[in-house]
């Protein structure tokens, strides 16, 4: 009986450190969220040319010397030629090639919407090879100090439309793309998510801080990587798709899971339940990792196996590199005596701490954003991390209490010998 009660207070003990470490969550509130404007371009080639249909918001012309009345309306005589030139100098900035050869000069025509909210601007050019090999170069947009992005649309026919979102630096984008280029710019993505994936690397450093046996480290992170595998194909297939809202969610409970990783260091290291936190903090990551890849979708041309192939095997591939060498480099450490042992699990400390801020900060984002309120959603992340303890612990009482029963060493009360 007093073995079965220790082994119940332990995991209440867990929950109560998991409720000083993390700070949780909230209930989802109905709120409106004015989208951020986007240019819109349409590319599409049939025969000898290639229309080009570009959707220009006015924000994003908000730096340029429009000509304007008194009351903020465009001057209607004078509009018109002011917006040929913005529409040349676009042209200009898109540097579309066929092969290795710029277009020939495309004629203009633009129309400004009755709301003056947003300006068409229609380039047709002259091709010679039906649009087999076209590429340009697209950027975003500024106006009054924001930054707006682009989606490039390329309609390859009547059932097929390729989708390039550009909201960092300007890409060349080849519409035709051999396999080569495909596998390149996908192995590119895969090593930013390693370099930027600042959740996977506080997990690997829970993972290392303390002296785990190869087996035990093997399982965990081949269950960590089934699950961000599994989510990544999920979220290609499109299968799985989230709102921005949800994806902070996650972002926040694979944070939550590295403090209950950095727990886990200092009360059962060997815990059976090991494997289950490393998969469900890569399925959690892997969402955000997969939309990674859906952004860059429209890359793959026609090559998407390459493409998917390349992105998650680089990833997998660097995630264990990674953990590979922290372990090797902690365990070196731990050679040097109790002291270099005890530095290296206090790592899980800092890592726990950092990840805590994590979870505080995407509270904070999805609160700012009107969609949950932090207080709430702290909460909620604290219960349900509790509860979630609390089942394992009571699970693993039970299976413990009748591994006994059936173990052919237990004694029976009956065949206790008295003396």
């Amino acid at each position: 009986m007093s073995g079965i009660s220790r082994n119940i207070r332990r995991p209440l003990w867990r929950v109560v450190i998991s409720a000083l470490l993390l700070i949780a969550g909230s209930p989802l509130l109905a709120h409106k969220v004015t989208p951020d404007p986007v240019v819109q371009v349409f590319l599409r080639a049939t025969g000898d040319r290639l229309a080009v249909k570009v959707w220009l918001p006015i924000v994003a012309l908000g730096d340029a010397n429009l000509p304007r009345t008194s009351d903020g309306r465009f001057v209607q005589d004078e509009i018109r030629p002011a917006l040929d030139v913005v529409a040349r100098g676009i042209a200009r900035d898109l540097q579309l090639h066929e092969g290795a050869e710029p277009l020939a000069a495309p004629t203009v025509a633009t129309t400004l919407s009755p709301d003056d909210s947003f300006v068409a601007i229609d380039l047709d050019y002259p091709i010679r090879g039906g649009g087999t090999d076209l590429s340009g170069r697209f950027h975003t947009f500024r106006g009054n100090g924001q930054l707006i992005a682009a989606e490039v649309h390329y309609v390859v026919d009547d059932r097929r439309t390729r989708t390039f979102v550009i909201d960092g630096q300007a890409e060349r984008i080849s519409f035709a793309p051999t396999v080569l280029e495909v596998l390149r710019h996908f192995v590119d993505q895969g090593v930013d998510v390693l370099l930027e994936d600042a959740d996977f690397v506080l997990f690997a450093i829970c993972l290392v801080a303390v002296a785990r046996s190869i087996r035990t480290m093997a399982i965990a992170v081949a269950a960590m990587l089934s699950g961000q595998i599994v989510a990544i194909v999920l979220s290609a297939a499109g299968l799985l798709a989230v709102s921005p809202s949800t994806m902070l969610v996650l972002a926040a409970l694979a944070a939550s899971a590295v403090v209950v990783l950095a727990i886990q260091d200092f009360t059962s290291a060997e815990s059976r339940w090991l494997p289950f936190l490393c998969c469900a903090f890569g399925a959690m990551s892997g969402v955000g990792i997969g939309a990674r890849l859906l952004h860059d979708w429209g890359f793959t041309g026609t090559h998407i196996v390459t493409a998917l192939a390349g992105f998650v095997l680089t990833v997998s591939i660097g995630e264990g590199w990674v953990i590979a060498l922290l372990s090797s480099a902690a365990g070196l450490i731990r050679r040097r005596g109790r002291v270099a042992e005890l530095l290296v699990m206090s790592l899980a400390i800092f890592a726990g701490h950092a990840a805590v801020h994590r979870v505080i900060d995407q509270g904070q984002t999805l609160a700012d954003a009107g969609t949950f309120t932090l207080d709430r959603f702290l909460f909620t992340v604290i219960i349900g991390w509790a509860m979630i303890i609390l089942c394992a612990g009571i699970i693993g009482t039970l299976l413990s209490a009748e591994a006994g029963r059936s173990s052919p060493l237990a004694v029976r009360p009956s065949e206790i010998e008295i003396r």
